[in-house]
């Protein structure tokens, strides 16, 4: 369900005023919402919310007060429904979905603002507010009980709907704290929208909470959480609407505790760079406390060695030792004398690691930090990551760290991608120790190793990553893809089966999951989806070179859905013009800016770059899409919006004052309907097509929907 938020409107009689939150009032004067908290607790399917929101008259004379309307969600079941103003309960009165149409295209029609629209679709709660006194405030508080829908295990909600995004209004401070009770286990919990904090107190019990200063709403906070039975649960959530094929996201969540599962003996070899850099910024002090902290964690009935490389590499021992209590003082006692100097000698180090692994037994993994580029023996990046892969004959999963801005992420990628690890990158102002340390404690509790998926009777297309990780204690694994439909013979159920190793041991996994032909929910979907292609071909244009067909599809995914990276940061300059004439700008500034990078695979133009493709593999929707914006750009939340907005499915530019649709082509989209905001038209349009209105609340817009443009004028 949509949240308590306040727009404000004024009614042609009262002289208009823009809206300015998902609640409006018809009052003379604005009326500002300063803060936002919200309070959720989930039992079961039974959800009771509470918003606490605290509204301020600016106005230095004026009393203002007037008829409030709050949005909720259509077809939401609401029971036990009160609300309070400073204390004092007050009568609320409920609209239907289509009685609220009616208000949205009365306000609409008189003038008011088609902000507004964002909502239109939604039922509303009407309620008389006070009068609000001359720079004062009233607290409303509203609660209630309501029933959350289960499609296939899958629970959905949505809230934190506040200022329309046309107003580019920022609130003090939100709050969102849920807290989650399930007498089935969970099995995960996500948010596309929000970067929330998720703590699992054990298979029934969790909390999720977020919490924002100066907080500009982009999206609604969505969040999901999957409920099931047996030791993994797998979910899908789909979407499908006008493209001609449907996007999914897959949620392999385990909920075996590690604890349970007969321990496999490992063999861990950490490699780390002592040269000269590490100097800086007390690298190396950190790297020793993340050294000590990982090998103190190692079990009696592991293995492990150290290799420190400069312009020499050095071992701790000549062999793999037994974690004991007196290696592991040993070994601590020695990372204590670790100091920077030197070279770079990448080749002797991996050289040295390597050839520990003398047995085909137990899980082996080397861990590889490095804060520079090799220089000393072997030092071509592609033929570096050869001799590893060749050396690597016991196959060890390498897990790389990349250190600050002077890095080869090149080099560190292909080592981890050809040997089934993973690259992290540590950025100059992050904790190192905090980072390894949290990377190391999932590590050395693996639950699901040697993961795959089957689909038996659905095809699939274009799945991302490309190569599944393993999943440890704590985690889940999010698989994005796309699956044509045939409209005509499509049934929705398909089975799915999930493989691995638990414990050593083959287990499989099968389920039946749905992929419906039609699903307009979920619009995060497409552009999560191209986010996770768009970091795949940087991935593979670093690798192996581009293309221009890997550099017209990055564009093209760019401008279609908002993907703001180092190299497509052209789209929210003034320069940017959808069309041809922008996409063949696009083009050059892509290829320039990565063949740029390829010259300097090492270096402050590499580091954010790779720092970019991992956020955007991993980022989320709307709210992640602008995080990376920002960081691609160094632009703020209201620069980026005021160049870009996001409206469900739908990416839009400003163009010369017009929010344009970036799958708008003015050589194929000729015909275009144009019409005034608020006339006649206008309003039959919206009652048409209601699926239309979101996008017109943008005001000034040109959009394409069921292939026609339409244009929106003053």
């Amino acid at each position: 369900m949509k949240r308590l938020a306040i727009l404000l409107a004024v009614a042609a009689a009262l002289a208009a005023a823009p809206f300015a939150y998902a609640c409006f009032i018809h009052s003379p004067l604005p009326v500002e919402l300063i803060e936002d908290h919200i309070t959720i607790t989930i039992t079961d399917n039974i959800a009771v919310k509470q918003y606490t929101c605290t509204f301020y008259n600016p106005n230095p004379q004026a009393v203002v007060g007037g008829t409030c309307y709050m949005e909720f969600e259509a077809g939401a079941q609401i029971d036990k429904l009160t609300l309070k103003l400073d204390g004092k309960e007050v009568e609320a009165e409920m609209l239907d979905a289509e009685k609220a149409k009616k208000v949205f295209q009365e306000i609409v029609a008189k003038g008011g603002s088609t902000a507004l629209l964002e909502f239109y679709g939604s039922g509303l709660i009407r309620a008389e507010v006070p009068k609000i006194p001359p720079q004062g405030t009233v607290t409303a508080v509203l609660r209630y009980t309501q029933i959350v829908k289960n499609d296939n295990g899958v629970y959905r909600m949505q809230f934190l709907n506040t200022n329309p995004k046309a107003w580019l209004k920022p609130l003090k401070k939100v709050t969102v704290n849920a807290t989650m009770h399930s007498q089935k286990p969970i099995k995960s919990i996500y948010s596309p929208t929000h970067p929330v904090k998720v703590n699992r107190i054990d298979d029934h019990n969790a909390t999720v909470s977020y919490e924002e200063d100066n907080y500009l709403p982009k999206t609604p906070m969505a969040l999901y959480w999957h409920v099931a039975e047996g030791e993994v649960g797998v979910s899908a959530l789909t979407y499908r609407d006008e493209d001609e094929r449907g996007t999914f996201m897959m949620m392999v969540s385990p909920t075996i505790d590690p604890a349970t599962i007969p321990v496999i003996p490992k063999e861990v070899v950490f490699c780390v760079d002592t040269s000269g850099s590490m100097a800086d910024d007390n690298r190396i002090g950190q790297v020793r406390d993340a050294l000590k902290y990982c090998i103190g964690k190692l079990r009696p009935e592991d293995r492990f060695n150290v290799v420190e490389f400069g312009t020499e590499a050095r071992l701790f021992k000549e062999e793999l030792l037994t974690a004991s209590p007196e290696n592991i003082e040993r070994a601590s006692t020695w990372v204590d004398k670790l100091k920077p100097r030197g070279r770079t000698a990448v080749e002797e180090a991996m050289t040295l690691a390597l050839k520990l692994f003398t047995t085909d037994s137990n899980a082996k993994t080397l861990i590889f930090l490095a804060d520079g580029n090799p220089n000393e023996g072997e030092s071509d990046t592609d033929k570096l990551a050869a001799i590893v892969e060749k050396l690597n004959t016991r196959h060890a999963r390498i897990f790389t760290f990349g250190i600050g801005n002077e890095i080869n992420t090149r080099l560190l990628d292909m080592l981890a991608m050809d040997n089934g690890g993973t690259s992290s990158y540590v950025m100059p102002k992050e904790n190192l120790t905090e980072r390894v340390t949290e990377f190391y404690d999932r590590l050395a509790n693996p639950v699901l190793t040697d993961i795959s998926i089957t689909f038996r009777d659905l095809k699939v297309e274009e799945l991302y990553p490309k190569r599944l990780p393993d999943i440890f204690k704590g985690q889940q694994i999010v698989v994005f893809g796309r699956y044509p439909v045939d409209d005509a013979h499509w049934a929705p159920e398909h089975e799915v089966l999930v493989k691995g190793k638990l414990a050593g041991k083959d287990v499989s996994f099968p389920y039946t999951l749905q992929f419906p032909a039609q699903n307009p929910r979920n619009e995060f979907l497409p552009r999560v989806w191209a986010g996770r292609k768009v970091a795949h071909l940087m991935g593979e244009i670093k690798r192996n070179g581009q293309s221009k067909e890997l550099v017209d599809e990055i564009v093209r995914l760019a401008k279609q859905y908002g993907i703001v990276t180092p190299y497509t940061s052209f789209l929210i300059t003034d320069d940017f013009v959808p069309g041809a004439k922008g996409d063949v700008a696009m083009r050059r500034g892509v290829s320039e800016r990565m063949e740029k990078d390829k010259a300097e695979a090492w270096g402050p133009p590499s580091a954010p770059a790779a720092d970019s493709a991992r956020n955007l593999a991993g980022a989320g929707g709307t709210d992640g899409v602008f995080e990376e914006a920002k960081r691609s750009t160094g632009r703020t939340d209201e620069q980026v919006m005021q160049r870009m907005r996001i409206i469900g499915s739908k990416n839009f530019y400003n163009t010369g004052g017009v929010w344009t649709d970036s799958v708008y082509d003015p050589e194929k989209q000729k015909d275009v309907k144009v019409m005034k905001a608020g006339s006649e038209e206008y309003i039959k349009l919206v009652g048409e097509k209601p699926g239309l209105a979101k996008y017109l609340s943008l005001g000034t817009v040109l959009v394409v929907y069921q292939g026609q443009a339409y244009r929106i004028e003053p």
